[in-house]
């Protein structure tokens, strides 16, 4: 597996990806698949092996972390992701679990696209994702968030209150300005002039920019301020806050329970509060993504993602895919398909099935298309490793089915197959496009739904992948043509004639044919 690495104590020049063996859960832990992790405070001091502004707190570190070099050589310590496999006294969670959590007290950071955490332990915590986050998000919660819940807590009731964030826009002010509004306080946040408008977005009454503003002559003081960076000033502390007011900072020590992480979950689930994401980087980019938090101008979170390389493959097998597709469109229509054997019939009745419920859903938003699409995948799988799909229409209808889950693995949702199994089977079923390639039988194609409307889908693989996160746009291929090109997401759509040329069946015979559930 990768893992990001350091030997040394230093800049972000010393981390380094390298190869490491997978790990074997022990009896009481879960194997986790990382999706992602973040870059925070916490691991920028122990990359540095420095705690700024003290001594004292240096020495602890190095203590607990090394003192001459890194005794945990694999840094990271929030993480989300996805059981693969646990230990035999493991109860709580199963394979296919989506969990966040840390990685305090262990030997290994959560840099890796595997780890192991015990079911539970002192000193870190780990629970299932709330469904309302990305696994970014989930990432980016437990250290932030907790730290926030812990120093409010400290502050005692804050309804009616008023209370001062300093550094509203960091990842602990972020949760913090959430935190405080919840629990009906009066809230100013101070942040940068370029922060204002997101920690506003927050629930904040008032924000100051601490650029513009000297807060030593504000001339108000609060009950509680809040130094979400440890960087407040005491003068500035002591003209902000009110007799028998309280200061709590991050530069103080705070503790990981699993009630603090149930509590914030709870607020998730609620919308009460949501982890805000600045950036994400690949794992291949963690040095630029510490030099990037290095330079102080972080707003929220900082994520690592560590399923990218996944995401680049299976992009560019859908690419090679709608090649294949471009060239079927520019081809001549002249011949039908000669097959030495018969197209088989299972697969033949689960892509008609497949067709109809797709259709279904589309017109009423009536099918639970989420139980529908496993029972196909694994049909298919199973067909394949049966080597039971070899014509060139099977390998199509097969590439229809599972044209579903690519949108699904690019979303980062469907955790119950790998993205290798996932490549292979897109492999057996563009080589059904190239034997009708070198076949010229572009009539077969051009006559058959499945072929029409994978090339009319093609644009939704994009969407879930770089062309609709950084642009905004999608590729839309064109059929009279054989061009593609970038246009608004909106353009993509089938029309009329299209939706009545290929439509499989009135919708009140889609469920007697088939039998389809409804939702």
């Amino acid at each position: 597996m990768k893992a990001v690495m350091y030997r040394t104590y230093g800049p972000p020049s010393v981390l380094h990806v390298s190869e490491l063996e997978k790990p074997v859960p022990k009896p009481n832990e879960i194997l986790v698949r990382v999706h992602a992790s973040t870059v925070t405070s916490g691991t920028v001091w122990l990359r540095r092996g420095a705690f700024p502004g003290s001594r004292l707190m240096t020495g602890m570190l190095r203590l607990i972390a090394g003192i001459f070099r890194p005794r945990r050589p694999v840094l990271g310590v929030e993480f989300s992701g996805v059981v693969e496999a646990t230990g035999n006294r493991v109860t709580k969670f199963h394979p296919g679990d989506a969990v966040y959590g840390t990685t305090t007290g262990l030997q290994q950071g959560s840099y890796a696209e595997y780890l192991c955490v015990p079911e539970s332990w002192r000193g870190g915590v780990v629970a299932l994702k709330p469904s309302r986050l990305t696994f970014a998000e989930a990432a980016a919660l437990p250290v932030g968030g907790m730290t926030a819940l812990t120093l409010l807590n400290r502050a005692g009731n804050l309804n009616g209150r008023t209370v001062l964030v300093y550094g509203a826009s960091g990842s602990v002010g972020t949760y913090a300005v959430q935190l405080a509004t919840y629990h009906g306080a009066s809230v100013t946040a101070v942040c940068s002039t370029t922060n204002m408008a997101l920690v506003r977005s927050l629930g904040a009454d008032e924000v100051l920019d601490y650029t513009q503003t000297d807060l030593t002559r504000l001339g108000r003081r609060f009950d509680v301020v809040i130094d979400a960076v440890g960087k407040l000033p005491a003068s500035s502390r002591n003209a902000l806050l009110r007799p028998g007011g309280r200061f709590v900072s991050v530069m103080s020590m705070t503790g990981e329970t699993n009630q603090q992480l149930e509590r914030l979950h709870q607020l998730v689930e609620e919308g009460r509060l949501k982890p805000v994401i600045d950036r994400i980087y690949p794992l291949d980019q963690i040095v630029a993504a510490h030099d990037y938090v290095d330079s102080g101008r972080k707003k929220g979170n900082v994520v690592v993602d560590l399923v990218t390389a996944g995401r680049k493959q299976l992009t560019s097998a859908l690419l090679a895919f709608g090649l294949f597709i471009v060239a079927i469109g520019c081809s001549p229509t002249h011949m039908r398909l000669k097959s030495e054997q018969p197209d088989n019939p299972v697969l033949e009745k689960l892509y008609r099935q497949d067709v109809a419920i797709r259709k279904l859903d589309a017109e009423t938003d009536t099918v639970n298309l989420e139980r529908y699409d496993k029972v196909h995948r694994e049909r298919v799988f199973t067909l394949l490793a049966e080597n039971a799909v070899i014509t060139p229409l099977d390998k199509l209808r097969a590439a229809w089915i599972l044209q579903h889950t690519a949108a699904q693995l690019c979303e980062g949702t469907l955790t119950s197959i790998s993205p290798e199994n996932f490549l292979l089977a897109y492999k057996l079923s563009s080589s059904g496009l190239h034997d009708l390639v070198q076949q010229q039988d572009t009539a077969t194609i051009r006559t058959y739904n499945v072929a029409r409307v994978v090339a009319l889908n093609y644009d939704r693989y994009l969407l879930y992948t770089t062309g609709y996160q950084k642009f905004g746009t999608q590729f839309v291929f064109d059929d009279k043509t054989g061009e593609m090109w970038l246009a608004p997401i909106d353009t993509t759509l089938a029309t009329d004639e299209e939706r009545k040329t290929y439509q499989v069946a009135p919708l009140q015979q889609l469920r007697a044919t088939y039998k389809i559930k409804p939702k």
